[in-house]
C-alpha cells in the first residue's frame, strides 16, 4: 500500500514539474525564432521533467511537442478535417 502512495506522489510531482516547464513558454512570442531562443534557456530540470512525462529522450521531439502545444509556427495544430463542420447548436 505504501508503494502505491509513493508512486502516486511521484506522479503528482512529475505532473507539477511538467506544468511548470510548459508555463516557462507562456510569455514567449509566437514566432519560431523567439520560441527556439526560449527553448535554449530552458533549465535542465524542466527539460528532464518533460522528458520523463512524455517518456522521450530526444530534445527536438520535446521542442516540437511544446511548439505544437503552444501553437507556434509550423508546429501549430491543424484543424481537424476528418469530420464535417457543424455549427454550434445544430
Amino acid at each position: 500500500m505504501e508503494t502505491l502512495a509513493n508512486d502516486e506522489e511521484q506522479r503528482v510531482r512529475l505532473v507539477r514539474a511538467a506544468r511548470v516547464a510548459v508555463r516557462f513558454f507562456a510569455r514567449t512570442q509566437r514566432k519560431e525564432e523567439a520560441f527556439y531562443l526560449r527553448f535554449q534557456l530552458l533549465p535542465a530540470g524542466h527539460l528532464q521533467a518533460l522528458q520523463a512525462w512524455w517518456q522521450e529522450a530526444d530534445e527536438w521531439k520535446i521542442f516540437r511537442w511544446i511548439g505544437r502545444f503552444r501553437g507556434v509556427g509550423r508546429w501549430a495544430p491543424l484543424p481537424r478535417r476528418d469530420r464535417p463542420f457543424e455549427p454550434r447548436g445544430a
